[in-house]
């Protein structure tokens, strides 16, 4: 960039910034979507645990309990949830 005399700002505004703008945004659509499996298998290991009803919880409940529309139901909306549908 010496030919257009920009200094250090100018080439990390216009240059840098742009070009690892769209691997910026596929990391973090990437890792939205890893946070919440990372906070729903945080839920399946200690619901059971500590007693409250998360979402991975009732899917955990609905199993040992054969309620499988509830069951497919919170799956469902873990998935709906994911991909920021809901």
């Amino acid at each position: 960039m010496k030919l257009y005399r920009a200094n250090k700002y100018q080439l990390l505004r216009y240059v840098v910034l742009p070009n690892a703008l769209p691997y910026f945004l596929s990391g973090l659509k990437i890792s939205t979507g890893l946070a919440l499996i990372g906070a729903i298998v945080g839920e399946f290991v200690i619901g059971p645990i500590s007693g409250h009803s998360g979402l991975a919880y009732r899917i955990i409940e609905s199993g040992y309990q054969l309620e499988i529309p509830k069951m497919f139901a919170s799956v469902f909306l873990n998935f709906c949830y994911r991909d920021n549908i809901i």
